[in-house]
């Protein structure tokens, strides 16, 4: 009698013993459900910001690449008046001669090590090449902007050819923030253009715009990748 009651108590013990395992299992999983499921729902709305940060990136970038092509377009009319010895141009926007290109995305700026909060590889992958264009963009525009800051503004002011009364006049600017009056005017830089430092240092921030150029356009392309794996996977997985 005794062994029978000691054995339906190892029994009842046994079973629950199981009974509060399998109770502690659930609950983990229930947790780790919850877990997965708030980390999946953080992870949706980073990537949501992401995604309007990379469509303000791309309209920053747009804006570079017409400006850059505004800033090649006079170098090349100068190389044409210059060198090649043409007459009958008109120069555009010849301010855009002391202009540099702007760096300013933000996507990367709002959190630089944002990749290490996606779970999500395909995505993360992606943010991760994103940045690498982000990095050689910005090396290829400090070397533009260091040749324009350097050597190119110094050589206008040496030369005087730097138009005073632009700066100085009261209201020289319009309502949109551009010059009523040309920093150099056209005469001024159809003569410099002739001159062969000007053309040597031309060459160089053309060559210096064109490399810009050529990684802006890689930044975009990968923008647009990563715009577009991101809405993807949001579509499908979140």
């Amino acid at each position: 009698m005794e062994k029978n009651k000691t054995g339906k108590y190892m029994k009842y013990a046994i079973g629950e013993i199981i009974l509060v395992m399998v109770g502690i299992m659930l609950a983990l999983q229930v947790n780790n459900w919850n877990e997965n499921r708030k980390d999946k729902i953080a992870e949706k709305d980073l990537l949501e910001n992401m995604l309007e940060s990379l469509k303000l990136d791309s309209i920053s970038f747009n804006k570079n690449l017409q400006e850059a092509k505004s800033i090649d377009s006079l170098h090349r009319q100068l190389y044409s008046i210059g060198v090649i010895g043409i007459k009958d141009i008109n120069l555009k926007n010849p301010n855009r001669i002391r202009r540099s290109l702007d760096f300013d995305p933000i996507t990367k700026k709002n959190d630089p090590f944002v990749a290490e909060k996606i779970k999500n590889k395909k995505i993360r992958n992606e943010v991760i090449s994103y940045f690498i264009s982000l990095d050689r963009m910005d090396e290829s525009y400090g070397i533009l902007a260091e040749i324009i800051v350097k050597t190119l503004r110094p050589y206008l002011g040496k030369k005087e050819v730097l138009n005073l009364s632009a700066i100085f006049e009261s209201d020289y600017q319009k309502s949109d923030g551009t010059l009523k009056t040309e920093l150099i005017t056209n005469e001024n830089l159809e003569s410099l253009s002739k001159v062969p430092e000007f053309q040597q240092i031309l060459f160089e921030s053309n060559l210096k715009l064109s490399d810009a150029e050529y990684y802006l356009k890689l930044a975009i392309k990968q923008n647009k990748k990563l715009k577009d794996i991101i809405q993807s996977e949001l579509k499908d997985n979140y």
